[in-house]
């Protein structure tokens, strides 16, 4: 499945369990290494990104590529952000390549707020912005 096929698993104000092998593709954009998350990663593909939670540390780094089997893990919102909860470093991921490192998105302010959701999860670069 890609991202964008998982998310659309999820139905508004439930939690889904997955009990079927489910694999999604994609390659590692955040991990926990800098020590900013804590058993978290966020991976993305073409159509989208996802937010990862799991039960233990994962040894994963930015530009990993890698398969995520699902089964077992659940797909829910906490606090407006789609989740994939319950993953098992060694029972739900494989790498498949490293160093496949991933370019970010560059967008306006005006386009991250029109469409939230779309970007949500995802390595971008606001463009004009000066803090």
């Amino acid at each position: 499945m890609t991202i964008a096929e998982v998310k659309a698993l999820y139905v508004p104000g439930q939690e889904l369990k997955i009990t079927q092998d489910i694999s999604v593709y994609g390659v590692v954009t955040a991990d926990e290494s800098t020590g900013n998350l804590y058993k978290e990663s966020y991976i993305q593909d073409e159509t989208g990104a996802l937010y990862l939670r799991f039960t233990s540390s994962t040894g994963l780094y930015i530009g990993d590529s890698i398969r995520l089997n699902l089964n077992g893990a659940k797909i829910l919102k906490y606090q407006q952000m789609l989740q994939v909860d319950s993953l098992h470093a060694d029972n739900n991921v494989f790498k498949i390549k490293t160093q496949q490192y991933r370019s970010p998105e560059v967008v306006s302010i005006s386009n991250l707020f029109a469409d939230k959701e779309f970007y949500q999860g995802k390595l971008i670069k606001v463009d004009s912005v000066y803090f």
